[in-house]
């Protein structure tokens, strides 16, 4: 696992936790790499029952993955400062940098890729 040493977590009124950085990250900085869980999708309906169902991603049409370190922690933004980039070979997650992100700012993804007729499963604040 490989991960910037100033990327921090701290509490969020109203989405539980934030990923956050105490120093500027430039564009296409590597912010973090993840080793994964991969859990069969069979089990999904399982899991989907608990906790687990806010934090996981779809990994291929067999497996969904749990992300390790901050992999999970990340908020969703329709207009994200970073990527997630899925490395198959590898069974990593990777998070990037897509534009300046300021010291003190919150690290947001896409939980949806950018597809609009996605909808996310939670409010949107």
């Amino acid at each position: 696992m490989k991960i910037l040493p100033h990327i921090y977590y701290r509490p969020i009124e109203g989405k539980g936790r934030g990923m956050f950085t105490a120093l500027d990250i430039e564009p296409g900085s590597l912010i973090e790499i993840c080793p994964l869980i991969l859990i069969p999708v069979t089990q999904s309906a399982f899991i989907d029952k608990t906790e687990i169902y806010n934090y996981y991603f779809l990994w291929n049409d067999e497996f969904i993955a749990l992300a390790l370190g901050y992999g999970s922690l990340y908020n969703h933004s329709n207009h994200p400062n970073a990527k997630v980039i899925f490395d198959y070979e590898s069974q990593e997650i990777q998070f990037e940098a897509n534009r300046l992100i300021q010291e003190g700012e919150e690290i947001l993804i896409d939980y949806l890729d950018g597809d609009p007729g996605l909808k996310v499963w939670f409010a949107e604040h």
